[in-house]
């Protein structure tokens, strides 16, 4: 059976910011959101009045070559599109050079830089243009104006410095708001499945269900921003959080890491078995270990024109899930299984256990290239993702040989971003577009799984299927009922139902895909004050494929024997109609 889903979403925001004497509106788009922002007004310390003319240079081991812009009458300068980093502000004013260093520029955010510059301080630049350069200190605040938007940024000291999880998904509760739930993490009240992930500038987000598809881990990420409320009407398609994620570049420096984890089960603590009626087997999942090497390089292609920075990161897990066969108790012969006063169950006792391991390997990748025509005009080239392979348990009620299925999921993305800019840095057009696939399979391991399944719908004694439990190497003599050494012959010692002899039955495989490009323009304007308009166009073609189907394309189960008339129970075969459904995007 195979279910499509298709949509074509094209959304159109115009945004724009009101305000005082200076207004710069939050100017990044969804799907563009991987830079920051400086502003500011430099002052001529002698006059107070405004540095008209002077020349603003931003240079960053975070930025493609270096940023230059001229103030404006009024002294103000703007930087947009700068990569997050530490940056560096040199100032020309009057044959004279002044620098203010440590300028943090956050994902998503804008740095206020004010400065004051005295013409008269310090020697002039001489016949060659060398002249002392003056330093000047402070600290520029990190603020979001004309934003509503409320969350966290988590920079990659943050996760070098902090414990916390291997993966930026694993660090999202570090903002405030979010709380675990069961697909996910969930944020100022909604669900996990209603927040939106943009990694490197495209939407990522799991288009079947909304969870989290794409994740990497922390030495692959530069920055994370977490928006749990207040966002704009250009973050669509999202009624909880906001992920942002950008990794990371090279520089003009080689540079990189080596690192490694190892997490053994002995500091883990055991799991509990988890009571239930009704069966006569309990399991219980506990880690064996879980270890991962990697490595991250980046650095110059070309200086100041062309960087690139990989990373490869395989992980490993080993688990291990123990199978008891456990046998009810009925100590006064009533013929009613004792009941255990304290949880309520039916009292049991352990027979027999076997362990039955499996195995995970993940694969992380991140690969990217920055390159710069000019400052005007600058690329990005990017590809990441967590393809993950192994078994799994498909189930335990059931014949050894199909306990274990093969198991695959993970996901593959690319993406391109273009940003221009003109009119003296006052326009600036932003284009991104990108592809994600993910895929969830369910295998089986060999040809002898790929039958029919066949079930007992009905009550049994485990016993009954001695010679298939015999497989899995556990003595289940203290099972039969007939045994003269039985030591409750009142009651069915080991009862289980829904018993499968043969075959894995249902089975999925699952595809979710999403190509995106999104355009903008954003117009920044001096009309009683500054303002930015910003327009764009969002177009998200999402596909969800899921193909279902039954081991050896059917499925039989087996109805209990009449009691009033001792006729043998039925077989009954059911297969899975054929259905395509297509939905016309809309």
């Amino acid at each position: 059976m195979q279910n499509k889903l298709s949509r074509i979403l094209l959304g159109a925001a115009l945004a724009f910011g009101v305000g005082g004497t200076i207004e710069l509106r939050d100017a990044y788009a969804q799907s563009s959101a991987t830079v920051g922002a400086v502003r500011g007004v430099i002052r001529d310390k002698a006059t107070g009045e405004p540095a008209l003319g002077a020349t603003v240079v931003a240079t960053s081991p975070a930025l493609v070559g270096e940023q230059v812009v001229l103030t404006e009458a009024d002294g103000t300068y703007f930087m947009t599109a700068l990569p997050p980093g530490l940056y560096t502000l040199t100032i020309y004013y009057e044959n004279k050079t002044f620098s203010r260093g440590n300028v943090l520029v956050q994902l998503g955010k804008e740095a206020v830089v004010n400065v004051t510059v005295d013409p008269k301080a310090g020697a002039a630049a001489g016949a060659g243009g060398a002249g002392e350069t003056i330093i000047i200190t402070g600290t520029a605040p990190i603020i979001d104006q004309g934003s509503t938007k409320t969350g966290v940024t988590i920079t990659d000291d943050y996760t070098r410095n902090i414990p916390t999880g291997r993966t930026f998904g694993g660090v999202l509760e570090s903002s405030a708001g979010s709380q675990g739930d069961l697909y996910g993490i969930s944020m100022s009240g909604a669900t996990s499945a209603e927040n939106v992930y943009i990694v490197e500038g495209i939407n990522t987000t799991d288009t079947a269900f909304g969870g989290l598809s794409s994740n990497l881990p922390n030495e692959f990420i530069s920055e994370t921003e977490v928006i749990t409320g207040g966002y704009n009407a250009e973050f669509g398609r999202a009624t909880g959080g906001i992920i942002n994620v950008i990794t990371k570049s090279g520089s003009n420096q080689f540079k990189g890491s080596v690192f490694g984890y190892f997490t053994p089960g002995s500091l883990v603590s055991d799991a509990e078995t988890i009571l239930r009626e009704g069966s006569a087997i309990d399991t219980q999942s506990n880690l064996d270990y879980r270890y991962d090497v990697g490595a991250e390089i980046g650095g110059p292609i070309i200086k100041d024109k062309l960087w690139f920075h990989v990373g490869f990161n395989p992980s490993f897990t080993k688990s291990t899930l123990t199978r008891f066969v456990t046998t009810l108790v009925d100590k006064n012969a009533d013929g009613i299984p004792d009941t255990n006063e304290s949880t309520g169950f039916t009292e049991r006792e352990n027979v027999d256990s076997i362990d039955l391991p499996t195995s995970l390997t993940t694969y992380f990748f991140t690969a990217k290239i920055n390159g710069a025509i000019n400052q005007n005009n600058q690329f990005q080239l990017s590809a990441f993702g967590n393809p993950r392979s192994g078994d799994a348990i498909y189930g335990t009620l059931r014949n050894p040989d199909n306990t274990r299925i093969d198991y695959e999921d993970g996901a593959y993305d690319v993406a391109a971003k273009w940003t221009s800019k003109f009119n003296e840095g006052k326009t600036q057009v932003d284009a991104v577009v990108g592809y994600h696939r993910a895929t969830t399979n369910q295998n089986p391991k060999n040809a002898a799984q790929n039958v029919p399944n066949a079930q007992y719908q009905y009550t049994r004694s485990i016993y009954d299927f001695a010679d298939i439990e015999n497989r899995y190497g556990q003595d289940i003599g203290a099972c039969n009922d007939a045994s003269p050494l039985d030591p409750y012959p009142m009651i069915t010692n080991c009862p289980v139902f829904g018993y499968s002899s043969q075959g894995l039955d249902f089975l999925e495989q699952r595809t979710n895909a999403r190509t995106s490009a999104v355009i903008s323009l954003t117009q920044r304007v001096k009309l009683a004050g500054y303002h930015t308009f910003k327009g764009g166009f969002d177009i998200d073609f999402a596909t969800y494929d899921s193909h279902r189907g039954y081991s050896g394309g059917a499925r039989l189960r087996r109805s209990a024997n009449v009691a009033a008339t001792g006729a043998p129970g039925r077989w009954q075969a059911r297969q899975l109609m054929s259905v395509v459904r297509t939905l016309a995007p809309g």
